[in-house]
């Protein structure tokens, strides 16, 4: 089985998901919204001519975004959907890093004269913080769902079992 013939410039995209409720998204630098392209798994046929895809669905992180333009006429994108939770936590440990300097800096400031120790807890703040928000970073960048794309054979054709029963998969 092959896929149908697409006009010239058109990419037929395979969207693969791991579960119901995922939803892939194009969005046009020249138009004024995000279009909704389909549900789930599903094949759709693009004109990628400057234009960038997306996934996005309930309790998932958002995708990055993906140009498919410089592929060959038929590719596969995998949604590799990540939780929000990671993504809340890195902003949520940024913002507590961000806190952390002014804080030690009001710390140093209040204690200079004063108790000692009022100025060390304000230098301790400082590295604190600058952790705090390296780590932040690097939960959010994790927690962002990432989208892979491979190249398809325009005549590959699978059975695959899933939890609606089997399917014939391109």
């Amino acid at each position: 089985m092959s896929y149908p013939p697409a006009d010239p410039g058109v990419v037929v995209v395979h969207f693969e998901v791991p579960r119901r409720g995922i939803q892939l998204f194009e969005v046009d630098p020249h138009a004024p919204y995000t279009r909704r392209l389909c549900d789930g798994a599903c094949i759709v046929h693009v004109d990628p001519a400057g234009k960038r895809y997306f996934y996005d669905g309930e309790d998932i992180a958002k995708s990055e975004l993906v140009k498919v333009g410089d592929w060959p006429p038929v590719v596969t994108l995998h949604a590799e959907p990540r939780s929000l939770t990671m993504r809340g936590m890195g902003v949520g440990t940024i913002v507590t890093g961000a806190l952390a300097f002014p804080a030690g800096m009001l710390l140093i400031w209040a204690g200079w004269g004063g108790p000692p120790a009022m100025v060390y807890s304000g230098f301790a703040a400082l590295p604190l913080g600058a952790v705090l928000i390296g780590v932040g970073i690097g939960l959010t960048r994790l927690g962002k769902s990432p989208a892979r794309i491979e190249s398809r054979s325009a005549t590959a054709a699978s059975l695959r079992l899933g939890p609606d029963g089997p399917a014939l998969v391109f």
